[in-house]
């Protein structure tokens, strides 16, 4: 694990992780996988959290939000859709033979915004996600399910039964738009909301869900 910074179009610095797949630095890495978080989480805290990923070949980003942990800037939607948008054009200029996104709970609605504004990626994983964003205050362009491609199928969709943050009824419209756009839909009745799982076979559930759709889907 070592830090990483970022500094943005508008000069905010995002200060962040990157789990590196080989110590030796001339051995090149199968991808990169860009982890976006959920509400309130911090990086520190959920980093280790990608070893599985790491362990596979893959170099793991995973930054703060602005204005959150050792992110500068003030926490503004726009401001973070467009960090989002900047970070994947970065992390695609550096060369690497697969391109992967994971996003967690409001970090899968950034990462659909920046999909939806023309983002270039190999696989994405949302991992429970609202429908809607519009009912907070958001314009309906912003929404998730507004988002999403036509053609969905390098999209996979995690959604739990257990969720009380994001409960089936926010979630439903979308995954079956998702659904019949061609996307992989993972609905469980097990799981809950992201690292917030009652027992560690249903976190190792979730993880074998995000490995499989990102070693084994077509590009």
């Amino acid at each position: 694990i070592e830090p990483v910074a970022f500094p943005t179009k508008d000069r905010r610095k995002l200060g962040g992780y990157k789990l590196q797949a080989y110590a030796d630095p001339i051995r090149q890495a199968r991808g990169y996988v860009l982890v976006a978080l959920g509400n309130a989480m911090l990086a520190d805290q959920v980093v280790a959290e990608f070893g599985f990923l790491q362990a596979e070949g893959f170099d793991v980003y995973i930054y703060d939000y602005r204005g959150y942990g050792i992110s500068g800037g003030k926490s503004r939607f726009l401001a973070i859709r467009s960090d989002y948008i900047e970070l994947v054009e970065h992390l695609n200029e550096a060369g690497y033979a697969s391109r992967s996104l994971y996003g967690m709970s409001l970090g899968g609605v950034f990462l659909l915004n920046a999909i939806g504004a023309g983002s270039s990626y190999d696989a994405a994983v949302i991992d429970s996600p609202p429908s809607r964003i519009s009912s907070y205050g958001c314009p309906p362009r912003f929404d998730p399910v507004a988002n999403l491609p036509i053609d969905s199928a390098r999209l996979g969709f995690i959604l739990g039964h257990r969720d009380t943050v994001v409960p089936p009824e926010a979630w439903r419209e979308l995954s079956h738009t998702a659904r019949s756009r061609g996307a992989y839909v993972l609905e469980s009745p097990d799981l809950a909301h992201p690292m917030m799982d009652s027992n560690q076979a249903a976190r190792q559930s979730r993880f074998s869900a995000i490995r499989t759709f990102f070693l084994e889907r077509p590009k």
